[in-house]
């Protein structure tokens, strides 16, 4: 396998959960500091220090229409009923797979994390450093971010078994993989890099009174 790198690698915003903890809403479209969430995370991912990201899309589940409006493609899970952000890896999986482009990549971070790194994919791309490493993901001050990844397309087919065994634990999958954790520590990264939105509340305390 090749290293990740800007061109094999399809960087994928996942928006695709059911918002139980926001009332049902859709999180990527919550407006945080006038912009929606989605917006947020697809600003960061262009941003990365790799290099011009070259293969971006978003994983959704509602609003397709208004996904795709603002340019990149967008695929939603398998199988209905909101089955948890492995089915939305699993469906990346397909997309990079059934991709006429040589995708051996995909860098996931979820959509409510709008201050991610910018050499988030750098740095989990240095540390798939040998052909048995399969996945990498963050770490910051003791505390994992399993969501915060790049895998290998390899794993597709382990990752298709896991679901169909009726597991759904992000962690426990990456860790039966030797997932490779990348730590952002503070002083060096803000405290805040991969802070998430989980409720409404959590975001009107963000906007100006």
């Amino acid at each position: 396998m090749p290293a990740p790198t800007p061109s094999n690698t399809l960087c994928v915003l996942l928006a695709g959960g059911q918002g139980q903890r926001m009332g049902g809403a859709d999180k990527g479209l919550q407006a945080y500091r006038g912009q929606a969430l989605v917006a947020h995370g697809l600003q960061r991912l262009q941003a990365q220090n790799w290099g011009p990201v070259q293969h971006l899309g978003i994983s959704a589940n509602r609003h397709l229409q208004t996904y795709a409006a603002l340019g990149y493609p967008v695929w939603a899970d398998d199988h209905p009923g909101y089955g948890g952000p492995l089915e939305g890896i699993w469906s990346s999986f397909q997309y990079a797979t059934s991709s006429p482009l040589s995708l051996d990549y995909v860098l996931i971070v979820p959509c409510d994390t709008p201050h991610l790194p910018l050499d988030l994919a750098s740095r989990l791309s240095g540390a798939l450093c040998s052909p048995r490493h399969k996945a990498a993901a963050a770490r910051a001050n003791g505390r994992t971010h399993p969501l915060a990844c790049l895998l290998s397309v390899r794993l597709a087919t382990n990752l298709h078994s896991y679901l169909d065994s009726g597991q759904r634990k992000v962690q426990t999958w990456l860790e039966a993989n030797e997932v490779q954790w990348v730590d952002f520590d503070t002083p060096t990264y803000p405290a805040h890099v991969f802070d998430n939105f989980n409720t409404l509340a959590d975001l009107a305390a963000t906007e100006p009174g």
